[in-house]
This record gives structure tokens, C-alpha cells and sequence, in this order.
């Protein structure tokens, strides 16, 4: 019997989950004929520290099992481990990671010490406004996170390369009631480089101050200016 797919909230090794409670799945495969899952444990633990452990679980559930641990910490990067049992007396076990964002979100976004910041562009201005900050790395850099959001969407340059692979981001919601940011991991010395580095954003109108076609065909259906909030952890 083998152990595959292990996932944390629907996804392979997620980085800036929110979710406090998430969800664990895995899969199961077997040379065997009519083999089912008899009983599992599932271990979540940061830094050694063990936060949940739920011991041998009689059960053939493998789908969406509810993290029920200590309270998970923001930022943080935590270690799973599944062991199963099969009906033929085979044990197997997998293993991955996650890694927590900001966990409290907006609209109050308080886990953010950033501010927003916006333009002085006259209304009529099409051109996206394109925000920039100097900055200077004059020690060593041993992991480095992105956390990013605006009122429209944007795409983010570091030295000139390109930040993650999303587009349109952060995404359409409706942003009176809901934000999504995104977390970006940041290598060094890949992306960060030492001595002075550049981060660069562009800010379009996107759905949150754009013309929306179809049930509304008309601008600042959201807003009438676009701002971003970002931070370089």
C-alpha cells in the first residue's frame, strides 16, 4: 500500500493559507485487490513542536479531514504527516508542508503594517499608475515572503523579474465586502539581490474601477481610484 496526493485545503503544499481550520486529503494505492482504508493519523507540527496529533483513528475517511489542533500561528511553515492502515494489515505514510498568511485578512487587513497608498493621476488618466521603492539588503536573507492586494489589479517586478505567475490579480470579488491578497515566496539571491533592490507595481482599473460589460457597462462601479497595500516580510 502507498500513500499519494497528500492535500491541504484542495492544494500541494500551499504557501499563505489562510484557513484555521483546514482540510486534509490524501489517496491510496494498492497491488491488492478490494483494499480499503481500516484507520489513519494525521501530525501537524512547526519547529518540532507538535500541534496536533490525532492518534489511530478507526475510520476509511481520506477526504477533507478537519485540521481540530492548537490555533495555527500566521506566517509560519508547518509539517504533515499521514499514516493509514489498510483492511490487509499494510501501513503506509506521506508527508508534506504548508505555510500560513497573514490569518486575518480584510476587510481590517490589521495584520498588515503597511498602509494603502494611491495616485494624484487626474480621473481621466488611462495610463496604470506604477508605484516603486527603493530598498537596501546589507544582510544575509535566509527566506523572504511577498503579501499583496489592491483596489484593481497588478502585476509586481522585483530587479526588473516578474513576481509569481498570476494574472489579473488579486482577483474579481466584491470588494465592499471581500479582498483576497496573495503571498509570493522571494528567493534570495535569486530575486532579492545584496546592496539595492527595486520593487515596482502597476496598478490597472481591472473590474474594481474599470468599464464591466454586460449587466454593467459603465466605469467606478466599485471605486473611482485604484490603490495597493504591500508588504515585504
Amino acid at each position: 500500500m502507498t500513500l499519494y496526493d497528500l492535500r491541504i485545503e484542495h492544494r500541494t503544499e500551499p504557501q499563505g493559507l489562510d484557513e484555521k481550520a483546514p482540510h486534509f486529503s490524501w489517496k491510496i494505492t494498492s497491488e491488492k485487490q478490494d483494499v480499503l482504508q481500516s484507520a489513519y493519523a494525521i501530525t501537524v507540527r512547526h519547529n518540532g513542536i507538535i500541534d496536533w496529533n490525532t492518534g489511530k483513528v478507526q475510520s476509511d475517511k481520506s477526504v477533507l479531514v478537519e485540521y481540530e489542533g492548537e490555533p495555527l500561528l500566521p506566517c509560519t511553515v508547518y509539517d504533515v504527516t499521514v499514516e493509514a492502515a489498510d483492511n490487509h494489515g499494510e501501513t503506509a505514510s506521506v508527508k508534506s508542508t504548508f505555510e500560513t498568511g497573514l490569518m486575518h485578512g480584510f476587510p481590517n487587513g490589521k495584520n498588515f503594517t503597511g498602509k494603502w497608498i494611491t495616485h494624484s493621476l487626474s480621473p481621466e488618466e488611462t495610463a496604470p499608475p506604477v508605484f516603486s521603492r527603493f530598498f537596501n539588503i546589507d544582510k544575509k536573507v535566509t527566506q523572504a515572503r511577498f503579501y499583496a492586494t489592491a483596489l484593481g489589479i497588478y502585476e509586481c517586478e522585483i530587479n526588473g523579474k516578474r513576481l509569481g505567475g498570476d494574472y489579473f490579480a488579486p482577483g474579481w470579488t466584491n470588494y465592499r465586502k471581500r479582498l483576497q491578497y496573495q503571498t509570493y515566496a522571494v528567493d534570495y539571491p535569486a530575486d532579492l539581490v545584496w546592496g539595492e533592490n527595486r520593487i515596482e507595481f502597476t496598478v490597472a482599473n481591472g473590474w474594481y474601477k474599470g468599464i464591466l460589460h454586460g449587466g454593467f457597462p459603465r466605469p467606478n462601479h466599485y471605486g473611482d481610484r485604484t490603490a495597493l497595500i504591500a508588504e515585504l516580510h
